[in-house]
This record gives structure tokens, C-alpha cells and sequence, in this order.
């Protein structure tokens, strides 16, 4: 099975409120692309003055993004409160 179908059986749960949080200004350039291209989930992007966007939306909370920019793109990452996220499903 391709990953592309294992994930379309994925279901997501969100909040509003997103479990990760920005560090406020403008990231150096290259240790934000290096969070765009790790994601997984393709959920970090550039804008055109070069701020770092985030949609918690679809986040499958592996915590790539935590290691790559912890105390420093990110300033806080918590998994979602009990019953929202991501929710995994092999059927």
C-alpha cells in the first residue's frame, strides 16, 4: 500500500487553537526552509518577506518540527488535548 493511501484513511480531530506555536519574528531564512522541506504533512511555508506560516491543520504530530526548531522558530510544541489530533487508522 502507498503511503498516500494509508494517509487518505487518516482522520483529524482539530481545535481552533493550534498545538504549536511560532517564535514571533522573522526566522533566519535557511533553518525555516529546512522546517518547510522536513514536514511531512507539508504544513510550513515562506512568505514573500520571508515570516514562517504554520497550519496546524492535517499536523500528523511526529515532531520533526520540534527538533528542528525548538527554542527557536517554535516556541512552544504540545500535543493536542485528549481526543483531538490526528487519528491514525490501518482499515
Amino acid at each position: 500500500m502507498r503511503i498516500e493511501d494509508k494517509l487518505g484513511k487518516t482522520r483529524f480531530k482539530v481545535r481552533e487553537e493550534s498545538h504549536i506555536r511560532l517564535a514571533p519574528g522573522v526566522p533566519e531564512r535557511r533553518r525555516a526552509e529546512k522546517l518547510c522541506l522536513a514536514c511531512p504533512a507539508g504544513l510550513y511555508s515562506l512568505d514573500g518577506d520571508g515570516r514562517l506560516l504554520f497550519s496546524h491543520l492535517g499536523c500528523l504530530e511526529c515532531g520533526t518540527c520540534r527538533l528542528l526548531g525548538w527554542n527557536r522558530e517554535l516556541e512552544a510544541w504540545d500535543y493536542p488535548v485528549c481526543d483531538f489530533g490526528v487519528q491514525y487508522r490501518n482499515s
